[in-house]
């Protein structure tokens, strides 16, 4: 376990350390997303995730991270979309918590409409 995120709704989204395929070390490596606080702004800030259609334990937080400009008007780093698994085992069962009551969570984390996040994410 890397960290635990609650959202706004009350649930608790652990971020695993995982590997190649889910978790921190998927999407640390792949989608250069390296900061812990990227992926807790998004899912704390995010009002109520989407659910994808015949997935019902699949979360999708979507949002983007803002900074300011030299005269203090916001600008768009990115827009993130995190994707996380509410459930003990993914899916297609490959993956299981030795728990029923504990849950998988972030899957993978990336900027939408590239495969790899901007460096300047990982400072906001």
């Amino acid at each position: 376990m890397k960290f635990k995120t609650k959202d706004r709704g009350g649930k608790i989204i652990p971020t695993r350390a995982g590997n190649s395929a889910l978790g921190w070390i998927h999407f640390s490596k792949k989608h250069n997303i390296t900061n812990s606080n990227v992926i807790k702004k998004i899912i704390s800030g995010t009002s109520k995730p989407d659910r994808e259609k015949g997935r019902p334990h699949r979360l999708v937080y979507n949002g983007a991270l803002v900074t300011r400009d030299g005269l203090g008007f916001p600008k768009k780093l990115a827009s993130i979309r995190i994707v996380a698994e509410y459930n003990w085992q993914t899916e297609d069962g490959r993956y299981r918590l030795p728990s029923k009551s504990d849950k998988i969570g972030v899957i993978t984390a990336f900027c939408v409409g590239t495969n790899r996040c901007p460096d300047k994410v990982n400072s906001a």
